[in-house]
């Protein structure tokens, strides 16, 4: 079954999406085991538009927190608090192949 929940996400302008995940996550989990993924984007200005992408997800290793302080940024929030003992984290790179705009 399609596994959704919230995620802070960053785009570059370079066609990809990327997230930062917890390999300790049910997410991250699903996306290891098929990387077939979507993205659904709300505007809450206007919540009759949206941005949905589909496409598939790489899985990166980012035990530098390099996407991760980039993601943090754009929240502002020091992500290297979430960091445990124990996970891996990974950047998640959705190379979109379907976008839809409303």
């Amino acid at each position: 079954m399609p596994h959704t929940t919230a995620v802070w996400f960053l785009h570059d302008g370079d066609g990809e999406v990327k997230l930062w995940l917890s390999d300790a996550r049910q997410k991250m989990k699903n996306l290891m085991a098929r990387p077939a993924c979507s993205l659904f984007i709300l505007d809450t200005a206007n919540p009759a538009r949206y941005l949905a992408l589909r496409g598939h997800a790489e899985l990166v290793a980012d035990p530098d927190c390099e996407v991760g302080d980039r993601v943090g940024a754009k929240y502002d929030t020091d992500v290297r608090k979430m960091l445990r003992e124990g996970e891996t984290r990974y950047a998640v790179i959705i190379r979109p192949f379907q976008v839809l705009v409303r």
